[in-house]
């Protein structure tokens, strides 16, 4: 089983070599990573850390690979590295920027990777027959991710989602239903050997235990940031009566938005490609690509806004999303939007205080629709 750290780690390749793989969604951070980590630290890298070390039984088949993210995760990979050498750790340096000169760089990492996973596991095919190994996981991966942006709630077309002939996922009533069929998705994905159907019926179970809610018709706000470390954010913004817009994160849009088109030339350098220029996060350092690809998801083309207001939630401590949030405050300023930033560790959709500023968010969005409709109809 290997576990990935973050959404630029390409899930194709360990598939492609037969190993199991899924992005790790980390628990709240348990006393095993206090001797390595101190306590106001990131709560990702602290849960990773935790989580990864918890299981003695499972660490001889356990593999982590640690993407450079920030110095929070360099940190996790020498705490792995010193203090864990039963569990197969393997960094990756994802690069900050978009241009050739990064996709170049980052398919050499990527080939190195491949490489390195491949010496660990007797059963990895040859290096002959990735290319086509390579292909036919991100055929998988693409059909996947074009299940999960038709089952969103307020989903526009996904084109090319309907040539394979299966049967696709009905349309979520929420986000935070289809947010936990995200989570399904990357559960499935560590299942040993099952082919893409039965991947899919597996995410698809998940929907058939549950009891479709009544679709939300609230104000619409768009949620973003660096990246959510669960549920609990997008259900507490539902149950508070707003309806979400789109989900700009590392359990949405960003990372179903990889889609490896066909293609000749160098498997590595178009995986490079398709992954560095996905919808970037906070972390790169590409400003005006991230602001086109936020105006994209806020405004149509005439820049009247799709949604009412802004949602930003930041982990504690993430400095990517802390500097990112001043630069899309002032942004939505310009266009008189509203902005909430939401901070916090694992659980901070369940917390009172992250409830009670939600609710006052609402009363301030719904008072501006009044007002809005008021002087609309004393114009006419």
């Amino acid at each position: 089983m290997l576990l990935t750290t973050c959404s630029y780690i390409p899930l194709e390749i360990p598939l492609a070599l037969g190993i199991p793989a899924r992005r790790l969604i980390a628990k709240p951070a348990g006393p095993q990573a206090d001797p390595y980590l101190p306590r106001d630290f990131c709560p990702y890298a602290r849960g990773v850390l935790s989580q990864v070390s918890a299981d003695e039984a499972s660490r001889a088949h356990l593999g982590v690979a640690v993407a450079g993210s920030c110095d929070a995760m360099r940190r996790v990979y020498d705490a792995l590295r010193h203090y864990a050498p039963g569990i197969r750790s393997y960094y990756l340096d994802v690069p900050r920027t978009q241009d050739q000169d990064a996709v170049s760089y980052y398919a050499g990492v990527l080939r190195s990777f491949a490489r390195e996973l491949a010496a660990g596991y007797p059963g990895a095919p040859p290096e002959k027959e990735w290319p086509e190994r390579l292909r036919q996981a991100a055929e998988e991966l693409n059909f996947l991710r074009r299940a999960l942006l038709t089952a969103y709630p307020t989903a526009e077309p996904v084109p090319n989602s309907s040539g394979s002939g299966e049967k696709p996922l009905r349309a979520c009533a929420t986000v935070t239903e289809w947010v936990e069929l995200c989570l399904a998705l990357n559960e499935a994905l560590a299942l040993p050997g099952p082919s893409r159907p039965h991947r899919l019926q597996a995410v698809e179970a998940v929907l058939r235990q549950r009891t479709a809610p009544a679709a939300l018709r609230g104000p619409a706000v768009l949620l973003t940031g660096s990246f959510l470390l669960d549920a609990t954010v997008p259900a507490a913004i539902e149950a508070t009566g707003f309806s979400i817009a789109a989900v700009d994160s590392c359990l949405g849009w960003r990372s179903l938005k990889v889609m490896l088109p066909e293609a000749e030339g160098d498997i590595f350098s178009r995986l490079a490609a398709a992954y560095l220029r996905k919808p970037p996060c906070p972390r790169l350092l590409v400003r005006e690509a991230r602001r086109r690809w936020l105006d994209a998801l806020l405004f149509t083309e005439g820049k009247a806004a799709k949604v009412d207001g802004v949602v930003y939630f930041v982990p504690k401590f993430c400095d990517h999303g802390y500097y990112e949030s001043v630069d899309v405050k002032d942004r939505l300023s310009e266009y008189g939007l509203p902005f909430l930033l939401l901070e916090g560790e694992y659980g901070a959709g369940l917390t009172a205080q992250t409830r009670t500023r939600l609710a006052a968010f609402r009363e301030l969005l719904e008072e501006r629709r009044r007002a809005q409709g008021a002087l609309e109809a004393k114009e006419e």
